[in-house]
């Protein structure tokens, strides 16, 4: 789990599913290589969305479980997704919104750090959480 979302009224997800008011965790997940996602995207990096009164512990869940959980946040049988992007370049240190026209998406760029196994200091890796936008294929 890296974050939490509310909508405060209906919202959609990359996939343009209907997601209800709620607060959602998100959690970081891969898009499988299965054959069924071929060319849907470039990216294969996603938060997906689950319903936070639900998703209550800070350990990783199996790739079943989070998939299932996520679908229940739209109501059917596909997670909620939100895309993940690297942030742009020269993003700041700050949280900030960008544009993305080639994929005509608003994403939040939110700073992170993350924890590399034999640093000693964190590393930032800013993302993109794309938020305004759903996929064209």
């Amino acid at each position: 789990m890296f974050g939490a979302l509310r909508f405060a009224g209906e919202g959609h997800d990359y996939r343009d599913q209907t997601i209800a008011s709620g607060v959602y965790t998100l959690r970081y997940g891969l898009q499988p290589v299965n054959g069924d996602h071929l060319g849907v995207s470039t990216y294969r990096d996603y938060a997906l969305l689950t319903p936070a009164a639900k998703d209550t512990a800070l350990a990783t869940l199996p790739r079943k479980r989070l998939e299932e959980q996520s679908a229940e946040s739209a109501g059917t049988n596909h997670p909620a997704i939100l895309m993940l992007l690297a942030a742009p370049a020269g993003s700041m240190a700050t949280p900030s919104m960008a544009h993305d026209e080639a994929l005509d998406a608003w994403g939040a760029v939110v700073p992170m750090d993350l924890a590399v196994k034999g640093e000693s200091s964190p590393t930032p890796l800013p993302i993109q959480l794309i938020l305004v936008g759903v996929a064209m294929n």
